[in-house]
């Protein structure tokens, strides 16, 4: 009860600070805004909470120290079947090199259909179709400091392109995991520091608190995000694992604008060996719903 407690006192603290991660007044001016997109399936499950959890090869994304924690290589594959006809994919790979040394890299693809071209003489469309598209490739690296402490970066090379106009840039993710101070786990990371295009991207700060409950068969993580370019976020979500093979999963976060849903994520994980299949559903109101599905493999 009194680890329940602590884990209780913290989460309060982290909400009282809410007003110091105030978002400044350049929401809506940076460029890249798919780099928002989530990767993998768990972590959208658990509402996006998962800074201070990042236990798996999709910590390239959430916390690159994460993967540091990782003593096996780790393949995850996951693809997102989105709003309308936009879909994204992502591949993460980790692979410790030396005892406290991980190395890791990953892959992002976005599709977002096809768009019929207009013109101002031409509004019903040209005839002729182009695919507007988004891609991120990363390399990360991550160390153990000590049996706690964490750190880890990535170094991201980015693209996106719409009809014959394309952009480029490069990103730099910063990230720190405190494992079990206390019982509970701190995780800190500094997502997007870098340019498009002369643009900044969607710069974010955030800090994780999580925390195993009922014998280690909840998990529970909270996240406070700072975003450069919007209001304060915050994410919580949980893992419950039912028996053996299957794992429950929920969340929820801010970060939509009112009324547009994306807030609530909900999903599952079947676990066999080495090999676990995850699935995540978040419902979007009006515009739909949205599918991921995705494997993990443990090598």
């Amino acid at each position: 009860m009194a680890k329940l407690r602590l884990f209780a006192s913290l989460i309060l603290v982290v909400l009282m600070a809410l007003p110091v991660f105030a978002g400044d007044e350049s929401a809506g001016t940076v460029g890249g805004a798919f780099l928002k997109l989530g990767n993998g399936v768990r972590a959208p499950a658990m509402g996006e909470a998962f800074t201070a959890v990042a236990d798996d090869a999709s910590a390239i994304y959430w916390n690159p120290a994460g993967i540091a924690k990782l003593d096996s290589p780790e393949i995850s594959m996951s693809y997102n079947m989105w709003l309308q006809s936009t879909s994204y994919s992502t591949v993460h790979y980790v692979h410790p090199i030396l005892p406290g040394h991980t190395l890791g890299a990953s892959i992002f693809y976005l599709n977002y259909g096809n768009i019929m071209e207009t013109t101002a003489t031409s509004r019903t469309g040209t005839g002729r179709i182009f695919s507007p598209s988004g891609s991120v490739a990363t390399i990360s690296y991550a160390s153990n400091i000590n049996d706690s402490l964490s750190l880890g970066a990535n170094l991201k090379v980015l693209g996106q392109s719409i009809d014959m106009y394309q952009e480029n840039g490069t990103a730099v993710d910063l990230g720190l995991l405190l494992k079990n101070p206390r019982g509970m786990d701190i995780g800190l990371v500094a997502q997007n520091l870098g340019v498009m295009n002369g643009s900044s991207l969607p710069q974010t700060w955030k800090l994780g608190v999580s925390k195993k409950l009922l014998d280690d068969k909840m998990l529970i993580a909270l996240d406070i995000g700072a975003p450069t370019d919007n209001k304060t976020i915050v994410s919580l979500g949980c893992e419950y694992q039912l028996n053996q093979l299957l794992k429950l999963r929920a969340g929820y976060n801010t970060k939509s604008e009112e009324g547009a849903g994306g807030n609530l994520g909900m999903g599952l994980g079947l676990n066999l060996s080495r090999f676990s299949v995850d699935y995540t559903y978040a419902p979007y109101g009006e515009l739909g719903s949205a599918h991921r599905v995705g494997l993990r493999f443990k090598l």
